[in-house]
């Protein structure tokens, strides 16, 4: 790295200009603490910025099934990806997949330093691949594009054009045939099929899995378009119907798909598998009908978590319970020992019985929700009479759980819906705990499982990076791939997920970054939960990309505790019409390295020594900018994630200037500890 050591702490934002890092310490009752600050989000005005290239950024495949076997075209839709020349493919876990791409590309254009593609590639996975759910990048001149996902099948796939967009135009499809298709806007796609006497029609059409906007409506007319049943899709739980040919002729049948909200294109799409079966006979010893193939892939289970890992929420992949193999019925009699897990369905399974001593300390932690569960869990503890032959009726609840608060930022906001409670019994005796569900309406019969584990209280703690998109305004958020030229930087947003108590600080540091790059450790600040790491390139750095892993150490019981960040990415913005920012799980966080061009400025805010101030003080915080040939204009600085109690305000940065002194005031009820921002 030939970075000088004044500029050790330089952030550099991807989009438009640099960020940059300061170290401050807040003294109190005569000992020393550290905020370092970070200010994102750099505006400006003049077109010469354009030279700091912006990052690619993948919004939608024209394909996300395929049949494995066949060699397939895949075309890539979003902005920046017309320098895109190489696909990589990975499976969850973001281990490479072995297959044989090659880029469409385009005629060269004179003076022309980069070869660009038509953004389509032709595409031959490995015989061994199996049939489940990758993921797909692409890189170029702009960087890493977002992931996004690809279902592989064993079966063919069917990709229809359009034109059956009415009634009298419905699309015949054969039984076990699967269909990739896009909702319409403002229309409705439709579907035909032939039923027999004693036969029944099945359907599943699931969306979220592929990464789709689309909530789907799924309505099953007859020959004559009167309708019969409606179905909706519910999370990561399909649109589905059943439905027996009670008749004695043969039947036409019409499937009718839509968005709810009336979207549609390329973001809006689904994968349908219709199935045509013989009723069973009712003295048959096998009453039960073929599994759907798209379930044994898609359908959420507890029983497969590591599969239903794969489209998790960031917050549910992040708190994974153990393999549900490790959990038991609920047992009749009171559980004395501990930790012991449970597992059971709503609302069959709500009551569990315990003994605890006073003082006692257990956690009482629900998987559900976070297992694509459709249910709101709520905990209810209650004491039982000493006497087990006494009436338990008519209890008075000694303490209840809820929802927790949410986590994180706008961009990639935890939703913790799952209950988890650490609770000290006051007394000796017998307690009972009830589960609730708050979650109304239908939903399917096994989409309200949940795993329990009753626990004596262990602190520890979980871990969600992403890339952290370059705005002043995290709300405004969107999907965001990864670049780093020479002398730039990335910033990853870190969030903590704290369990059983756990409240101390969590050193941050990065393994795996390329040769040319480095990154300065950083802290999550004790009983807090947001941290960013800033990675570097140096002025040598070379082309290269890998995969990088966030590390969290943190003291706990006298002993260091390592925890691997689950990766996390932004999949859709917000709109107006879902004013929602949607994120998922993914298989790795990605560094590419791009070293034909140079980050046109660099900020650096006050230098390699600790800036030492106490409570209720204002000080000048020196800021130099470092810019490059063609970079002379104004720049607009305004800092963001400040702590508490801390204030700086907008700082415009003069074309002609490299050095100002705002100033920085610090309140004084400031909480002293070390942050980083």
């Amino acid at each position: 790295m030939n970075c000088p050591p004044s500029m050790e702490n330089c952030i550099v934002l991807p989009d438009i200009c640099k960020p940059a890092i300061s170290k401050l310490a807040i003294c109190k009752f005569g000992w020393q603490l550290m905020f370092l600050l970070c200010f994102a989000d750099w505006n400006m005005s003049s077109s010469l910025v354009y030279a700091q290239l912006p990052t690619a950024e993948l919004h939608t495949l024209s394909r996300s099934v395929v049949q494995l076997g066949s060699k397939f075209d895949l075309s890539l839709q979003g902005s920046r990806l017309e320098e895109a020349d190489q696909l990589l493919i990975s499976d969850l876990m973001g281990n490479p997949i072995d297959a044989q791409v090659s880029a469409r590309m385009a005629p060269s254009a004179p003076l022309q330093d980069w070869r660009t593609t038509t953004g389509t590639f032709d595409v031959l996975l490995g015989p061994d691949t199996q049939a489940g759910m990758v993921e797909v990048r692409c890189r170029g001149r702009f960087g890493l594009g977002t992931p996004r996902r690809l279902l592989l099948t064993d079966v063919p796939v069917i990709q229809p054009a359009t034109g059956h967009n009415h009634l009298n135009t419905a699309l015949a499809v054969a039984s076990e045939q699967l269909i990739h298709d896009r909702t319409l806007a403002q229309g409705s796609n439709f579907y035909r099929l032939t039923v027999q006497p004693g036969q029944v029609l099945r359907c599943v059409v699931y969306s979220q899995q592929l990464w789709s906007a689309a909530n789907l409506r799924l309505r099953l007319r007859n020959g004559k378009g009167q309708l019969l049943v409606t179905s909706q899709s519910m999370g990561a739980w399909p649109a589905e119907i059943q439905w027996p040919h009670a008749g004695s002729e043969v039947q036409d049948y019409i499937l009718e798909i839509n968005d709810l909200l009336a979207r549609g294109g390329a973001a809006f799409d689904y994968v349908m598998e219709s199935r045509i079966d013989s009723l069973p006979a009712p003295d048959t010893n096998h009453p039960s009908l073929p599994k759907m193939y798209l379930d044994t892939l898609l359908r959420p289970s507890l029983d497969a978590i590591p599969n239903t890992a794969a489209w998790l929420s960031p917050s549910g992949a992040a708190c994974l319970p153990a393999n549900a193999s490790d959990y038991t019925a609920i047992p009749a009699q009171p559980i004395t020992q501990f930790p012991v897990r449970l597992r059971g369905s709503l609302p069959e399974s709500s009551r569990i019985d315990f003994e605890a001593e006073a003082g006692q300390v257990l956690t009482f932690d629900v998987a559900s929700a976070k297992l694509e569960q459709l249910t709101a869990h709520e905990q209810v503890i209650y004491k039982l009479p000493s006497d087990p032959a006494s009436d338990a009726t008519g209890l008075a609840p000694i303490v209840d759980q809820d929802d927790r608060p949410f986590l994180g930022t706008p961009a990639v906001r935890l939703r913790q819906i799952d209950p988890q409670l650490t609770w000290s019994a006051p007394e000796t005796g017998r307690y009972r705990l009830q589960l609730l569900d708050n979650q109304s309406g239908v939903r399917p019969n096994d989409a309200r499982g949940f795993l329990l584990e009753i626990r004596p209280a262990n602190p520890s703690f979980s871990l969600i990076a992403h890339w952290a998109f370059p705005t002043n305004n995290v709300a405004l958020s969107k999907p965001i791939g990864c670049q780093i030229q020479r002398l730039g930087t990335q910033q990853i947003h870190v969030t903590a997920v704290r369990h059983d108590g756990f409240s101390e600080p969590i050193e941050l540091h990065v393994e795996g970054l390329p040769p040319g790059t480095l990154c300065a450790n950083s802290r999550i600040p004790a009983g807090a939960s947001e941290a960013v790491l800033n990675i570097q390139a140096a002025a040598d750095a070379t082309d290269g990309h890998s995969a990088i892993q966030v590390v969290g150490t943190a003291r706990i019981a006298d002993q260091d505790h390592h925890v691997s960040a689950v990766p996390a990415t932004i999949t859709a913005a917000a709109s107006p019409v879902y004013n929602t920012i949607t994120t998922a799980r993914t298989g790795k966080l990605e560094l590419a390295v791009q070293s034909l061009d140079l980050a046109p400025v660099q900020v650096q805010a006050g230098n390699a020594a600790v800036i030492e101030v106490k409570p209720n003080t204002k000080i000048q915080l020196p800021i130099q900018l470092l810019r490059q040939p063609g970079s002379a204009a104004e720049c607009t600085l305004r800092p963001q994630s400040l702590p508490a109690k801390v204030t700086l305000g907008e700082v415009k940065v003069p074309g002609d200037q490299t050095q100002v002194s705002p100033e920085l005031s610090v309140a004084g009820d400031a909480a002293p500890g070390e942050y980083t921002f």
